[in-house]
């Protein structure tokens, strides 16, 4: 009677075991980290008003490369003009809540709020820097 109980306690320990692993694996596959490379493309809106034509000129188009390393909500990161001669600015806060991410990027006044796409490969959000508020979209080229 003994081995059988001892039996059926070890079956209910693997089974509990084996079900909280797969668990934790559903749970990281759910949860996206923003650790990698990103890459995209700032467009800056040149918009001349023209009253015959109400024309719209498209300005400069600045490359643009943010690296986030870190996990669980704690991430640090760079984030690299290209076009201006790679200039990399330290990013001072990156906040997750959710999808919504919000990284801070104070040396220079700015902010990208921004929304994760399930997969985890596509930030879609706003830089927002001296009133301007431009799309851009960062796509994630390399995991960290």
């Amino acid at each position: 009677m003994t081995e059988i109980l001892e039996m059926r306690f070890y079956k209910s320990c693997a089974i509990a075991l084996v079900l909280g692993i797969a668990a934790l694996a559903v749970d990281a596959q759910q949860t996206p980290t923003l650790a990698g490379r990103w890459e995209g493309v700032l467009a800056l809106d040149a918009s001349v008003a023209s009253r015959e034509l109400g024309a719209r000129r498209e300005g400069p188009r600045l490359p643009t490369v943010v690296v986030i390393s870190g996990a669980d909500g704690k991430y640090i990161g760079k984030w690299t003009s290209v076009s201006e001669g790679n200039r990399t600015i330290d990013i001072s806060r990156i906040e997750v809540d959710g999808a919504n991410v919000k990284i801070s990027v104070s040396n220079v006044g700015a902010r990208y709020e921004a929304k994760l796409s399930d997969d985890g490969r596509k930030l879609e959000g706003r830089w927002i820097q001296n009133g301007a508020r431009l799309p851009l979209v960062l796509t994630k080229v390399a995991p960290q």
